[in-house]
């Protein structure tokens, strides 16, 4: 990899220095090729030019965003990364979308998500878990269930 990578940098004058001989001279000397690579970002002018020559050489890039700037990217409308749905309480809520596309079918989109808790009791039932130790959880409050966009539990 160290030979593609400096192929893609066009800085195969690295594959002779001494410092990065082997990857243990690489680890050894990492704060050197750290600098090395950085001064060689420094030459683009912005990130496409960066990422066209990195893609050119058929290795990855990518922008590191948070959550919330992925949610609200244009990639994320386009694909249908995030969805709103019904929250059952007159509103809508985001979630994340069918993260597959495929050119001969569509995907239904997400159900209507459940409240926190809300089938607790049904699944311990199916689980073989009796309805008299189902109902003593409840009353000790271990099982809850919020049932209401507003947060009240039952």
């Amino acid at each position: 990899m160290f030979v593609r990578y400096c192929a893609m940098m066009r800085r195969t004058d690295l594959l002779s220095d001494p410092r990065f001989a082997s990857a243990l001279l690489r680890r050894k000397n990492l704060k050197a090729l750290l600098a090395e690579i950085r001064a060689w970002i420094l030459t683009f002018a912005d990130f496409g030019e960066l990422q066209a020559q990195v893609s050119e050489a058929g290795l990855a890039i990518g922008v590191i965003r948070s959550t919330q700037d992925l949610a609200e990217s244009d990639w994320a409308r386009e694909w249908g990364a995030v969805v709103e749905v019904d929250d059952r309480g007159g509103g809508i809520v985001r979630m994340p979308g069918s993260p597959w596309h495929f050119s001969g079918s569509v995907l239904p989109p997400p159900g209507i998500p459940a409240y926190q808790g809300e089938h607790n009791a049904e699944l311990l039932a199916e689980c073989g878990v009796s309805q008299a130790v189902i109902e003593d959880l409840k009353q000790r409050r271990v099982l809850l269930s919020r049932r209401t966009p507003r947060g009240a539990y039952d």
